[in-house]
């Protein structure tokens, strides 16, 4: 029951109580759950990567270039690619020796050039990623 009713306000010199919709009361739960949700999604994402297992050895710019020329790679699909030039820049946090992820635009020997996100694998092997796929 309304304990406000019969209440004459006016005769009290008083204002009578603003009513909140049930949407305001809520906005509150609502926008701390959009940011639980942002801060889960960023937590996921920086710990999840597009490969299993760990990192291999930090390389410099210059090493991963040399080895993105040296041979031909995977495709993923039973056929290979053959990288003819690579621009890399190291991604992510430096360790004393260079990085584990690398950003480089690639040329293909078909002519075509990509942006991908180089991986090294604790494996020894290269994964790269076209930066579109994802």
């Amino acid at each position: 029951m309304d304990s406000t009713a019969g209440h004459d306000w006016a005769e009290h010199g008083e204002e009578q109580p603003k009513r909140h919709s049930k949407l305001r009361r809520i906005s509150g739960f609502v926008f701390s759950g959009f940011v639980v949700l942002g801060l889960v999604a960023w937590g996921w994402d920086a710990t999840h990567h597009d490969h299993e297992g760990g990192h291999g050895v930090p390389a410099t710019a210059a090493e991963i270039q040399v080895e993105m020329v040296d041979g031909p790679f995977s495709d993923g699909a039973g056929g290979t690619v053959t990288v003819t030039r690579a621009s890399c820049y190291g991604d992510g946090e430096q360790a004393a020796a260079g990085y584990t992820h690398f950003d480089c635009q690639l040329v293909f020997d078909d002519g075509n050039s990509d942006e991908v996100i180089v991986h090294l694998l604790a494996n020894g092997e290269i994964l790269f990623v076209s930066s579109a796929a994802g």
